[in-house]
């Protein structure tokens, strides 16, 4: 019984999700009704408001999952391909650091939450908040292997690297995705190949 009430749940938030995405495709956050909500989506006021207080409320939730769903896939690249730092320290080629197309892929495929978060300019922006845990965990990693000057390098390392990749999937996103993922990981990649790391002595 309860995996049939799970999945009509699941039905529900994604027939929502659907239909608030065309909504706000259409017009910002703050002009849209619960009730244009729920007639786009076919789902009763009622049924919405077992699921979310008020609009906003969905928007942070839909969000918040995005989030938590990257940051998980973040702390299994880091767990899975834990030394990627020592290429990064040794090579004077740049490693193929998969993170990059991973995060596209998990971009194309919550592409219309993805635009949803990528309009927003508050601190909560998904965007930001992905940043700077990345930033929190590449500076991590490399703690305890440089110096305490060379730790503040790659600190400034990271915000020219990843403000760049922003840039670069803010770009991509609000030009529709024409480029596929791979397409993505390869001027990311070559980008980065042409981009020095800074002397960490």
């Amino acid at each position: 019984m309860s995996q049939v009430y799970d999945r009509r749940v699941l039905r529900t938030k994604k027939l929502l999700r659907e239909a608030f995405t065309r909504l706000l495709q259409q017009k910002p956050l703050e002009k849209i009704s619960v009730k244009e909500l729920c007639d786009m989506s076919g789902i009763n006021r009622s049924t919405f408001y077992l699921h979310y207080r008020d609009l906003r409320d969905m928007y942070e939730q839909l969000e918040e999952d995005l989030y938590r769903t990257f940051e998980e896939k973040l702390e299994r690249f880091i767990k899975e391909e834990g030394k990627w730092y020592e290429y990064l320290l040794s090579s004077k080629e740049r490693p193929t650091i998969s993170i990059f197309l991973e995060t596209f892929h998990f971009i194309e495929e919550n592409r219309d939450v993805a635009a949803m978060a990528l309009s927003r300019s508050s601190e909560r922006n998904i965007v930001m908040r992905i940043y700077k845990k990345g930033k929190e965990s590449f500076l991590q990693e490399f703690a305890d292997k440089v110096s305490p000057e060379g730790l503040s390098k790659l600190s400034y390392y990271y915000e020219y690297i990843a403000s760049g990749c922003v840039g670069l999937i803010t770009s991509w996103v609000q030009g529709g995705m024409k480029e596929s993922p791979e397409e993505m990981d390869i001027i990311t990649q070559e980008f980065m190949l042409h981009t020095p790391l800074p002397t960490l002595e």
